[in-house]
């Protein structure tokens, strides 16, 4: 099982056409995101940084605890979520007028002005026993 580290949502999967995936996102203060990150270094998750961009590497690294900053690295890899993986994300709350990279004082501010959420990320496999219609008696599935 694999813990990615992300700082963007995305859904990342590699299916068939016919496919389709299904993910659960949850938003969790900070201290969850690191407890969260502990357990799955107990649990011999193998960690995977795919943080995209350098400046959210460092200021991670300014926020985290001692324990986990030395798995925050730079890489722009793709990915795909299998079955027990499990993605923890810090974005940034805010959409600018274009895209680019936020500097390391930009992520200072949004994180003082409450403008970073951190959100775990799963992919939900049997999707049909969430979308399973009910049947009720006397109906005309009877």
């Amino acid at each position: 099982m694999k813990l990615y580290l992300l700082n963007a949502l995305i859904t990342p999967f590699d299916t068939e056409i016919s496919e389709s995936a299904f993910f659960a996102v949850k938003k969790v203060s900070k201290n969850e995101y690191e407890e969260i990150f502990r357990i799955a270094l107990k649990q011999k998750f193998e960690v995977v940084s795919v943080i995209g961009h350098e400046s959210t590497v460092e200021f991670m690294k300014l926020i985290l605890s001692d324990d986990l900053r030395d798995y925050v690295k730079y890489a722009r890899t793709e990915i795909n979520l299998d079955e027990g993986d499990l993605a923890l994300v810090i974005r940034v709350k805010v959409r600018g007028d274009h895209i680019r990279e936020h500097s390391l004082e930009d992520l200072k501010d949004y994180y003082s002005a409450d403008k970073l959420e951190f959100l775990t990320l799963s992919r939900i496999y049997n999707p049909e026993l969430v979308f399973k219609p009910i049947v009720v008696a006397g109906g005309e599935n009877d």
